[in-house]
């Protein structure tokens, strides 16, 4: 008897433990969904159930307990029916409280289903937003285009919606700028603060937008790269609340993360040899003394009509040691013709004419002891007679056979590479420093700009058309290179090579293209569809540049060991760090030699090095150019005032904003002081920049929405978009929803 009724109280807390758990027990319900049934239902299971105890309690007391007749229950006897009745009415209780808590909630505080125009008060949830980003484009520029009529779909943003300047970040680059957009952060808390990064304990300069992950340094790793910041983006927060997400070359999104929908790296992706694009020129011209670039350089012999060289790879791990991979070059001229003929690797040869661009070739550098790494290279040949000048791309990440992770899901770059063709995958492929070299000439380079150009607007068909909610987000960067090449300014201290044409005319054909652009989106948006168009920054000449190294030697701040170092050595392995108080490296960044932080530090923390900061800003704002007498620095950025978070510690202790028309030197970022005068005029075809003061350079702000807002900045682009959703943005953001 006693064993039946342990089994009876047994399978009574069974059902009654199957009963409260059903609504999830027996299928799966988005939930949305769930959430409905379950503030639905719950109250009418709660009456029921609270109506069928109280039968059954009037059912024991009168019936059962008259008659006797319970005794032939032995079940129901031993756990005694009062029992019974009292759970049964318990959760019948409960259900009905949590029921109608769940309907109260719903009703007052549960955010509208993803992707379905709802109003809520002034809130309005938008079912698609387009976000389309144009690297460098100046506000000044589009204003002026929009009223001569040459930018009609921007004009007709600005005249519907909103357009405004965007304050960009300090300093206004581009890695630091597009990762406080997609944050809503600071750097501060992002972690980006330049290009270039020093390592404090032994000064080297490093890539910031491409990290090493940890492991590779003692072992082969399929993904030898981390993310440059752990952040999370507008894309990551809507993929958290089930909204579906398209991003397409946004900048420092390599290595490719997991997102709820598709992504594609952007800027800071690699080429497969591990470094932003390292280009190889095969070339019988014998190596000048003063060439730029000798390490790029393939000196090659005709043998009869044939040369038989290497396209050089990335390093490999081989039984005698680490070596460079190469995949065999082989090179004819045709007789009687002005003509090549080309084999790379194990494709086909291909007939090449001075002028003419190849189309992009698969190729595989042997992996040593390892596995092969595969790569795609396209070729230019610059000339033929008299002499042979063949440049060869970077190898890039062949995006049908990717060797790092470029796209999520993994295989999505080669749907994407069936559906329009191969593509460029390396994060900076208009290659300026091939024109800064003398290997390719300026019209190379515009066709190759037009080519890339044209991929991204393939990619951005190839989504519009199939786009029917959520995020759809992508950026255009080509605009950025051309505008570094052909931008023209009134000032007359320009000056451009003597041999190289004029191009401006190539920045306003740009700017149209992308008012084209704009205009097939335009043609998608609809009264649930949002559309926000953005650049990180503006643009201005480069007239002068700045070896900032030099003038704090000139001023006492940092000595050398080798005063006779005319060129000035870079890494700044010739900085005697006994004496040396201060140091740049980077664009925009200088650094305290702070003792406890740096290598061999002798400024101390706190007072000592406050006072170094106002001695050098006092100084850098008084600096004017002995040659042209214009001042040379505009603002002088303290961390401390415009950087907050868990990562101001890796900040640069002061920020440099120059006055329009200078910018630091290329020797400045990589450490180098050359010798002589601190300013020097900037000679290359490196026309434009915007590594000035941030308040110079804004970038540009579009949308149909009418923005409340006044004077955005690029951290707001985050809360925004998200604020479009009827997402809430979560705390510790430093942007503003605009509406």
């Amino acid at each position: 008897m006693r064993r039946r009724g342990l089994r009876a109280r047994l399978m009574l807390v069974i059902l009654l433990m199957a009963c409260l758990g059903a609504p999830s027990a027996f299928a799966y319900i988005d939930p949305g969904t769930a959430q409905q049934v379950w503030s639905t239902l719950g109250p009418v299971i709660g009456v029921i159930l609270g109506c069928i105890s109280a039968v059954f309690l009037l059912f024991w007391a009168v019936v059962l307990r008259v008659t006797g007749y319970w005794k032939k229950f032995p079940g129901i006897r031993g756990m005694k029916g009062r029992t019974i009745a009292f759970i049964a009415l318990a959760c019948g209780l409960i259900l009905l409280a949590l029921g109608l808590v769940e309907h109260r909630g719903r009703a007052s505080t549960a955010p509208p289903a993803a992707n379905a125009l709802a109003t809520k008060g002034s809130e309005v949830a938008y079912k698609r937003v387009i976000v389309i980003g144009i690297d460098g484009l100046d506000p000044r520029l589009v204003e002026r285009m929009m009223d001569d009529g040459q930018l009609p779909n921007f004009a007709r943003l600005a005249r519907e919606g909103t357009f405004s300047t965007l304050q960009t970040t300090v300093p206004p680059e581009s890695p630091v700028a597009w990762m406080s957009a997609a944050t809503g952060m600071n750097p501060g808390q992002h972690g980006l603060y330049d290009f270039i990064r020093r390592n404090p304990e032994n000064y080297l300069p490093d890539l910031s937008i491409l990290k090493t992950s940890p492991k590779s340094a003692w072992r082969r790793s399929n993904q030898p790269y981390v993310p440059a910041s752990t952040q999370k983006t507008f894309w990551d927060l809507l993929g958290q609340q089930g909204i579906p997400t398209v991003v397409i070359r946004w900048p420092v999104t390599f290595p490719a993360q997991p997102v709820n929908g598709s992504l594609l790296s952007g800027l800071g992706t690699p080429d497969v040899t591990g470094s932003l694009g390292r280009y190889a020129f095969f070339t019988t011209v014998p190596l000048a003394a003063d060439d730029k670039a000798p390490d790029r350089v393939v000196e090659v012999k005709w043998n009869g009509s044939a040369i038989e060289t290497e396209l050089p790879g990335p390093l490999v791990m081989g039984f005698t040691g680490q070596k460079t991979s190469a995949v065999p070059l082989s090179i004819q001229r045709l007789p009687g013709q002005q003509r090549i003929r080309l084999r790379c690797g194990k494709n086909d040869p291909l007939d090449l004419t001075p002028g003419q661009w190849s189309d992009y070739l698969s190729i595989s550098f042997p992996g040593g002891v390892s596995r092969d790494c595969p790569a795609m290279v396209r070729f230019y040949l610059s000339g033929l007679e008299p002499e042979l000048k063949l440049y060869a791309t970077a190898p890039q990440i062949d995006p049908k056979n990717p060797a790092f992770p470029i796209s999520h899901p993994p295989g999505g770059a080669g749907e994407l590479a069936q559906a329009i063709g191969s593509f460029s995958t390396l994060g900076m492929p208009e290659d300026t420093q091939a024109v800064l070299h003398g290997r390719i000439p300026s019209a190379a380079f515009l066709e190759l700009c037009d080519r890339l150009t044209r991929e991204r607007e393939a990619m951005f068909d190839q989504e519009l058309k199939k786009f029917d909610k959520g995020l759809l987000a992508i950026v255009f960067d080509t605009s950025d290179r051309i505008q570094h090449m052909y931008w023209e300014d009134d000032d007359p201290g320009h000056t451009r090579p003597a041999a190289e044409l004029s191009s401006a005319p190539a920045i306003i054909e740009h700017y149209k293209r992308m008012d084209a652009v704009l205009g097939k989106a335009l043609a998608k948006v609809d009264k649930e569809t949002a559309i926000f168009v953005l650049s990180d920054h503006g643009f201005t000449s480069f007239v002068r540049a700045v070896h900032l190294n030099r003038w704090l030697i000139q001023n006492g701040f940092m000595h050398l060991k080798d005063s006779d170092d005319a060129e000035g050595t870079a890494l700044l392995r010739n900085v005697d760090w006994s004496r040396t108080r201060a140091y740049a490296v980077g664009f925009c960044s200088l650094y305290l030699n702070l003792s406890g932080r740096d290598g061999q530090g002798i400024v101390q923390p706190g007072q000592e090095a406050r006072q170094l900061q106002d001695d050098l800003a006092q100084k850098l704002r008084a600096w004017n150019d002995p040659e042209t007498g214009k001042p040379v620095v505009r603002n002088v950025y303290r961390k401390e005032d415009v950087y907050k978070g868990e990562c101001v510690g890796d900040a640069p202790d002061l920020v440099m904003g120059y006055h329009p028309g200078f910018r630091g030197s290329w020797q400045t970022a990589v450490g180098a002081a050359p010798a002589g005068v601190a300013v020097v005029a900037n000679n290359e075809s490196w026309a434009g920049d915007h590594l000035v003061d941030a308040p110079c350079v804004p970038g540009t702000f579009l949308t149909n929405v009418h923005c409340t807002v006044q004077s955005p900045s690029l951290v707001d682009i985050a809360p925004t978009i998200l604020r479009a959703f009827n997402v809430p943005p979560p705390a510790g953001l430093d942007g503003k929803p605009l509406f």
